[in-house]
């Protein structure tokens, strides 16, 4: 590389570290505190709908949910069962789940209205909920008895549990391929359930083994 090409490559480089520094004041700026809401005691489980703005935080000590309005930073308070310790969103509902771990079930919150309109059994110790806009499906974890409790939305009737792996403590899905994946805490692995009819795949990773089964899971 001759001389000029050096300084010209020196050049851009230098435009290009400048223009990296700025970016990153500029979102160093736009990342910045911009207000502090109250919440209920121990708040710990947030999620959002981006349609309505609105934003719900589950409080574990003091048995509610804090619903704040986006826009305003105004909150509403709701009632929820013992120990609220997860919560999810359908935006297309717009419900919201709450998994109570020490009451065993889940608070069904209608949040056009901010009120309760039932409550689910769920296994025990609930401790994660995900949701399947697209199947209006909830898949609970309990971390006590090792199982997932899945949800019709429709009409909030549990329709299966499903045995997985010890201690579950996060469950996640994937709406476009309809896999549920399963974070088991206690045997190490992670299980990822596909539902689709009448097949059930089961394969477990990351420290389990891969296991194939059928059933129904609706």
């Amino acid at each position: 590389m001759d001389a000029f090409s050096t300084r010209h490559l020196a050049q851009i480089l230098s435009v290009f570290v400048s223009l990296l520094a700025l970016t990153a004041a500029t979102g160093a700026y736009a990342q910045s505190v911009t207000a502090t809401v109250a919440a209920g005691s121990a708040p710990i489980a947030v999620a959002i709908n981006p349609v309505t703005n609105k934003i719900y935080v589950a409080n574990q000590d003091s048995n509610n949910v804090t619903v704040i309005d986006g826009a305003t930073n105004s909150v509403t308070t709701v009632a929820a069962g013992n120990r609220p310790i997860a919560v999810a969103i359908n935006p297309v509902t717009n419900k919201i789940y709450v998994a109570n771990l020490f009451s065993d079930n889940v608070t069904v919150i209608d949040a056009a209205n901010n009120t309760v309109v039932t409550t689910v059994a769920a296994g025990t110790s609930p401790r994660a909920v995900a949701i399947n806009s697209v199947t209006n499906k909830i898949y609970v974890s309990n971390l006590t008895s090792n199982n997932v409790t899945v949800i019709d939305a429709a009409n909030n009737t549990v329709v299966m549990t499903v045995a997985v792996g010890t201690a579950p403590n996060a469950v996640a899905i994937n709406p476009v391929t309809n896999k549920i994946y399963v974070a088991n805490q206690g045997s190490a692995n992670v299980e990822y359930r596909k539902f689709k009819r009448p097949f059930r795949a089961v394969c477990a990773v990351a420290g389990g083994g891969a296991s194939l089964d059928r059933g129904d899971w609706g």
